[in-house]
């Protein structure tokens, strides 16, 4: 990150504090959306293009040493460094087919473990996938009928059948949502999603692709970790986490801002960590943001099998993702788990004076950051809220798209079942 933009978006906190509004014991919803915004914003989707990553953690640790956090290291700082390989677009990407351009993130999608490749006014050919017969010609792009009834049919995943194909385009027809992902190695060919209807419904004669993608073999990625001293009990912890990564660009003009999933719930996490400056509790309170977790929860495995304390020394770890909209209530992840825990969000949300409309009950998941720890033992529930619009892994999901219904009492909920958690009695 540019050190003035990293000055300009502190000093921006900095104002909101002194206002009186940021960094106060009560927080509206308002507050939270102003810091949603930021992170959506400032960073290319918080992923690994134009290393979009590294500067929201630039960010989001400035924000722990603001806060006064107390670092784990000696060197004091926040940032825990580690690397792993991913595939990225960094450049132009250029889709055409029978003359028109095609939007990226819209009317189509790569498969993120695509190869890069360039070619004009190639033929288009028609392959049904249930007969088995693709020929392989790079100079020739292939539309695949009948993929998805191929992978039930087989028991196969589209990455297995991906990485049998030679090197050539694949044009493959959707007709759910485009949703990305990250992939972490490449395959030989290239795979372009078509979501446009009109376009599908056409026949589709010559196509034109423009795509170039870099391998990256160790990104350099950082875990932020800080806490607050527990005023009787400081080597024993309640752990709150969240991831900051999100997908990042697809190309120079296809960006993913990742409002809902996660900068929501990083959003949770920062207004959690300046209450509980302001209001610390009898057992230390560690604040662990993690990247990687859209690569497959790789910041937050990095972390448990590099801990900063024992992870013994944790008496309870709430993980927090989606935490924009909760006009439909919240979901408990490993709440049939730790069953005490989930009654307890139970009992509570009846006290407040706005409850949520509902509290949910999963079983074990491993769909967000909580999964390595509830593995290694730790006892560990994550939270996620339901409603909203539902974009995800896409590049609706903006700021302006979460209603933030709830999210105040949900923030109230939260810290009260920490405080019951530090003090049971009570």
């Amino acid at each position: 990150m540019r050190k003035k933009g990293f000055v300009n978006v502190l000093f921006m906190v900095l104002l909101l504090c002194l206002a009186g509004k940021y960094c106060a014991g009560q927080q509206s919803a308002t507050d939270l959306e102003q810091e949603v915004r930021i992170l959506c914003d400032s960073f290319d989707g918080r992923g690994y293009v134009a290393n979009g990553s590294g500067k929201a953690a630039a960010y989001l640790s400035g924000l722990f040493r603001f806060y006064g956090l107390t670092p784990f290291n000696k060197q004091q700082s926040y940032l825990l460094n580690y690397s792993f390989p991913v595939n990225t677009f960094p450049d132009s990407m250029q889709v055409i087919i029978n003359g028109r351009t095609l939007a990226p993130g819209i009317d189509y999608l790569v498969h993120p473990a695509s190869n890069g490749i360039h070619v004009k006014d190639i033929p288009v050919g028609y392959a049904d996938a249930l007969t088995g017969n693709l020929p392989a010609a790079s100079h020739k792009a292939h539309f695949i009928l009948n993929l998805d009834s191929l992978l039930r049919r087989e028991g196969r995943t589209e990455r297995q059948w991906l990485d049998r194909q030679t090197r050539g385009i694949y044009l493959v027809p959707r007709n759910s949502k485009p949703l990305w992902w990250v992939a972490t190695d490449t395959a030989s060919s290239t795979v372009i999603y078509l979501y446009d209807t009109a376009l599908l419904n056409q026949d589709i004669k010559s196509i034109s692709v423009n795509i170039n993608n870099r391998l990256i073999r160790e990104y350099p990625a950082a875990n932020i970790a800080g806490y607050i001293p527990g005023t009787q009990f400081p080597d024993s912890f309640l752990v709150i986490t969240a991831h900051y990564d999100h997908l990042g660009k697809m190309g120079e003009h296809a960006v993913f801002p990742g409002a809902s999933d996660n900068a929501s719930g990083t959003s949770m996490l920062l207004s959690l960590a300046r209450y509980y400056k302001q209001h610390p509790l009898k057992y230390s309170v560690a604040f662990l943001l993690f990247s990687g977790e859209e690569a497959g929860l790789l910041g937050s495995s990095y972390y448990v099998q590099h801990p900063l304390f024992p992870l013994e020394n944790i008496r309870f770890l709430l993980n927090m993702d989606i935490m924009g909209d909760a006009s439909g209530g919240i979901t408990v992840v490993n709440g049939s788990i730790h069953r005490e825990e989930f009654d307890l969000l139970q009992k509570i949300n009846k006290e407040l004076p706005d409850p949520l409309p509902g509290i949910n009950m999963r079983g074990t998941a491993a769909n967000s950051d909580h999964y390595p720890f509830s593995e290694a033992g730790v006892p560990a529930i994550f939270i996620y809220s339901n409603g909203g619009k539902g974009f995800y892994h896409d590049v609706w999901d903006r700021p302006e798209s979460l209603s933030y219904e709830n999210v105040p009492a949900l923030r109230q909920l939260l810290i009260t079942f920490i405080n019951r958690l530090a003090h049971p009695h009570k």
